[in-house]
């Protein structure tokens, strides 16, 4: 169950909102991903979402870790939030 606590982001430069890069399996045929979007942004209002991919294969590894590499280059790194599991 998630628990309705917003959560208090702080900016390693303090003053860019957090960005969340969004991938799934979802597709975009119904409400999946307004939801999941509408969640995340309900625990975390000032988060930017980015949409990378909706129709990804389900459970190919491979295809996953190809899109979160292609993420990370693509944003700057002052922008990652603590929570990034691929920070460095």
């Amino acid at each position: 169950m998630i628990n309705n606590t917003k959560i208090e982001y702080k900016s390693r430069d303090g003053g860019h909102k957090p960005i969340i890069g969004f991938m799934s399996d979802l597709g975009t045929i119904d409400d999946s991903v307004g939801i999941c979007k509408g969640v995340m942004l309900g625990l975390c209002p000032d988060a930017v979402i980015v949409d990378i991919c909706h129709s990804m294969t389900p459970w190919d590894i491979e295809q996953g870790s190809r899109l979160i590499c292609i993420r990370r280059s693509k944003f700057d790194p002052s922008r990652r939030s603590d929570f990034d599991p691929l920070d460095d």
